[in-house]
């Protein structure tokens, strides 16, 4: 997750100096995988807790926890 928000603030500030550590840990493909679920999900907090099910879902971590709906 980490590498996630670095790579978005990397693509944001134009700087992707702030990436490249965890592009080296090979993290590279985790994170971009994490931001495309950011655009397949429409934005708005209507959606947020189909976001954060797709990331726990994407990081193995769905299990550890269960949202409900409003």
């Amino acid at each position: 997750m980490n590498a996630a928000f670095a790579k978005f603030f990397a693509g944001l500030w134009n700087a992707p100096i702030i990436v490249t550590p965890y592009i080296a840990a090979g993290y590279g493909d985790a994170a971009a995988a994490l931001l495309a679920l950011n655009e397949q999900i429409p934005a708005g907090s209507n959606h947020d807790r189909k976001l954060v099910d797709a990331w726990a879902r994407q990081t193995r971590l769905d299990h550890w926890f269960e949202t409900k709906a409003r």
